[in-house]
């Protein structure tokens, strides 16, 4: 706690420090929102509830090109009022060129906590990573992209999750005087545990206890990417993306089925499973600022070594692992407001969203139909 202190108070110092200084930038930007659920927990039992959301961000580019930001946002809940959490977002990158001035490096860090209340404290978590990536244009068509982060994530009650990361992506992109693009990429992604996993077996008798060690698994993964971007008009623009992700070596840890009353990031993140995705989208620009976008998706997911259980929690063996297909879709309407015709705001966006997600899968606890909709908006000072 007194390190998350000294760190947070270190950072506002640096950027209220940096605000005073001559040609400096500085941008505040608000968001608020507003949605309601039909099942909140996304399983086989629809619970409905209401979510408001509130979101501020102070961004501040120094004269030398250092960027300072803070990020937080608050999530409160009107019926499952334990799931309240808030996050806070710290951070610092510097800005390099590279000869050409389309060319630049960057470098920088940040720190990011999640606090929740007490019945889901085992949620709380503290992220430290830092980074550097270069952008290069190779050819004045072609992109080339790279970045490397590496950091680490504590949980803060529940360690057994608490894990070091490294991830490499490189990426390439094609420029067409079609107003095409085609982007593709790859990810290389590595998850070690800080602890190793114990467990403890009383005797019958109650005389003697054995507690068993287990190994600090390591995960590593692999994801490829193709995209496809096409402007139509220039009102109208199209995209499409297929991913696919697979594990090379290792497996996530995973509680059982009644230990926690929802499943989450602990176990439940990208690294738990390998499959593939292909999505699409359209966006559409309308009169008076208006702008429409259609999108939608399907996704297969394969769980590594993770168990299929019925509704009453006992394994179901002849299931063999969890297997999830998932589909859905959005519709979002913004309308953007200038900020010349709003005084003191640089710019007020509203919007509306809805969507629905149906996950089909061999383990009936998460079969689930969700919808979701969102109105927002967000303006920039």
């Amino acid at each position: 706690m007194k390190t998350l202190k000294y760190l947070s108070g270190s950072l506002v110092f640096l950027m209220i420090f940096q605000i005073y200084t001559a040609n400096a930038q500085t941008f505040l930007n608000f968001q608020i929102h507003g949605s309601y659920t039909d099942n909140i927990f996304q399983n086989y039992t629809p619970t409905e509830d209401y979510i408001s959301s509130g979101n501020f961000t102070i961004y501040h580019q120094s004269k030398s090109k250092t960027i300072f930001y803070y990020n937080g946002n608050l999530n409160l809940f009107s019926k499952y009022s334990d799931l309240q959490n808030q996050n806070h977002h710290l951070g610092i990158s510097k800005k390099q060129s590279i000869g050409d001035s389309k060319n630049e490096m960057y470098f920088g860090g940040y720190a990011r906590f999640r606090i929740d209340k007490p019945v889901y404290e085992i949620y709380d978590n503290n992220n430290y990573y830092g980074f550097a990536s270069i952008k290069y244009y190779l050819f004045p068509t072609i992109l080339f992209r790279a970045k490397n982060t590496l950091g680490m994530r504590a949980y803060v009650n529940y360690t057994d999750y608490s894990y070091f990361e490294n991830v490499l992506s490189l990426n390439i992109s094609k420029f067409f005087q079609t107003r095409t693009t085609l982007q593709s990429g790859i990810d290389y992604f590595y998850k070690d545990y800080a602890e190793d996993q114990t467990y403890s077996v009383t005797s019958p008798s109650g005389l003697r206890t054995r507690t068993y060690v287990i190994d600090s698994p390591k995960v590593s993964q692999l994801l490829a990417s193709l995209k496809i971007a096409q402007s139509i008009s220039s009102l109208t623009a199209v995209q499409a993306q297929y991913l696919i992700r697979n594990t090379l070596s290792g497996e996530n840890r995973f509680a059982e089925l009644d230990e926690f009353y929802i499943d989450e990031v602990l176990f439940d993140d990208h690294y738990s499973y390998s499959g593939q995705e292909l999505s699409m989208s359209l966006k559409q620009f309308l009169p008076f600022q208006f702008i429409a976008v259609l999108s939608g998706y399907y996704q297969e997911k394969s769980y590594n070594h993770r168990p299929v259980y019925d509704l009453e929690g006992n394994e179901l063996t002849e299931a063999g692992t969890r297997q999830d297909y998932q589909n859905g879709f959005s519709i979002q309407l913004e309308k953007k407001f200038s900020g010349e015709k709003i005084p003191v705001l640089k710019s007020l966006d509203l919007f509306l969203n809805y969507s629905y997600r149906k996950n089909h899968s061999n383990d009936p606890y998460y079969k689930a139909a969700t919808n979701f909709l969102m109105f927002g908006l967000e303006t920039n000072i």
